[in-house]
């Protein structure tokens, strides 16, 4: 009798055990934000009460007829790894790297084009691999440059090269890309004004599925969902005038307004020359716009279209912070400005982005360069009128 009142006990206790395991599980699921993408590159899973993360963007990564001809052989081997060759000291300090790239990378399905239809060979990623970059936007007046089978090449690519991308889409989502670093949460979105026209010959239910349009509804409402989802939101908006130094008054008007829907860094590209930035305050914490971050690299120049801005780029560099039950903060933002060197070889181009205060610049360039190397410099850093 004893003994079944003790095998009775047991049974009792095991089945208690069990219900506390499914309620703990139960709770634990209703605690995670739905309706993101996250991706852990948390360093270790040791509870930490405060956090730092570094992050780093840069603009327009875009490739003319002119560079890949130059870059692949006979054999179609190509390299583009010079891109890069000085920027590795900078990009490799980040945790989370950014570039817009601008075109489609679908060599398997249409020919290699440059401008007005960007398709360049994969291997252009190689050297963004290199630097230390690892998420690209891919919303961007060219993403339908090789149609909607070429926004799912272009995704397939940035996979296989280990780069995480948002913008577009392999098929219809509401997911929003979050990468967690380090115990900071990050959502990333970027919209477009459009696709060059290319968009007429798709029905709004295909565009939907593979493109985000720079669109005040859509955008509210995913910049209030991603604050939901993550600790710190940037936007990346591909908008404004070719070529126009200074923002319209569009940009400047949508630029607060996503901040005033949760955006942290909005981070614009498309006019492939630098516009200024803007330091916002909202809720106590300083919020980050740049209305351009011009070119990173490209064959736009002084020689090819009378313009030496379209040869300076910025790379900027966030110092972001998050202390437990706080939302993170951006408390620095560091400015490293390039300039695209192009070395002509016959009718072979060799490119090189150059960080405008490397030490060793002059030992590299001639002197006439070096000369135009340090103006870009300067303008760079009084034209973006950083005040953070």
């Amino acid at each position: 009798m004893r003994l079944k009142k003790e095998v009775k006990l047991t049974i009792v206790l095991v089945i208690f055990i069990i219900l506390l395991i499914v309620l703990f599980n139960v709770l634990t699921s209703l605690q995670k934000p739905k309706g993101g993408r996250t991706l852990s590159l948390s360093r270790n899973d040791e509870v930490v009460l405060h956090h730092e993360i570094t992050m780093m963007a840069t603009g327009d990564y875009l490739i003319h007829n002119i560079q890949y001809l130059s870059a692949c052989d006979q054999s179609g081997y190509c390299n583009f790894d010079t891109y890069t060759q000085y920027l590795t000291d900078i990009v490799s300090q980040s945790d989370v790297a950014i570039f817009n790239y601008e075109g489609t990378l679908a060599q398997d399905i249409y020919p290699l084009g440059g401008y007005p239809l960007f398709n360049a060979p994969n291997e252009v990623l190689e050297p963004m691999v290199n630097a230390g970059f690892n998420v690209a936007a891919t919303s961007n007046n060219h993403s339908l440059d090789s149609r909607l089978e070429g926004v799912v090449s272009t995704l397939e690519a940035l996979e296989n090269y280990g780069i995480a991308s948002f913008g577009t889409t392999k098929e219809y989502t509401e997911e929003i890309l979050v990468k967690e670093v380090n115990g900071i949460k990050i959502a990333f979105l970027s919209y477009s004004y459009g696709f060059n026209g290319l968009e007429g010959q798709y029905t709004q239910e295909q565009l939907n599925s593979h493109v985000s349009f720079l669109d005040e509804e859509l955008m509210e409402k995913e910049i209030k969902m991603a604050e939901e989802l993550a600790d710190l939101t940037v936007v990346y908006p591909h908008w404004g005038d070719e070529y126009h130094r200074y923002p319209n008054d569009s940009q400047v008007n949508l630029a607060h307004k996503m901040v005033d829907w949760g955006a942290d860094l909005v981070l614009g590209s498309h006019p492939h020359v630098l516009q200024p930035t803007e330091m916002v305050i909202k809720d106590g914490q300083k919020k980050f716009i740049i209305y351009s971050m011009g070119n990173f690299v490209s064959n736009q120049r002084l020689e090819t279209l009378n313009n030496h801005y379209t040869e300076q780029g910025i790379i900027l560099e966030f110092k972001i912070s998050k202390s437990k039950d706080q939302s993170a903060v951006i408390d620095n933002v560091i400015l490293h400005p390039t300039w695209v060197h192009r070395v002509m070889e016959g009718s072979k181009a060799t490119y090189w982005v150059l960080p405008t205060e490397f030490e060793n610049l002059s030992s590299i360039v001639d002197v006439n360069t070096y000369e135009r190397i340090t103006n870009a410099h300067q303008e760079i850093i009084e034209h973006l009128d950083l005040d953070f």
